[in-house]
């Protein structure tokens, strides 16, 4: 099988590729640190709701207003980190929605 290039270009400077990065952030020292998307996507929740004088419902709709704020500041500065916090955020959701293991 021939390999693809671009795939091993990802795994030679996985730096350089923003997909990646998101992926090593949020399975490596922010987990540790936040504990898994689901727990902290629920404390988040279950924090915002009185202040927004509404039940979010969930780690879901956490996850995705922090995809909004993230676009919201890439409107404003189109930064790399917003993408990759974007990114992110996204495989968070999917960990949340039981797509992927957390």
């Amino acid at each position: 099988m021939d390999e693809d290039p671009e795939l091993r270009r990802l795994y030679e400077a996985p730096q350089d590729h923003i997909l990646v990065e998101a992926e090593q952030i949020i399975h490596g020292q922010r987990r540790d640190d936040y504990g898994s998307a689901e727990e902290s996507f629920q404390r988040i929740s279950d924090l915002w709701a009185p202040i927004l004088d509404s039940n979010l419902t969930g780690p879901e709709k956490v996850g995705l207003c922090m995809i909004q704020l993230k676009v919201a500041r890439y409107c404003n500065s189109q930064s790399r980190d917003s993408l990759v916090d974007i990114a992110g955020y996204a495989g968070c959701l999917a960990q949340v929605r039981g797509w992927e293991d957390g």
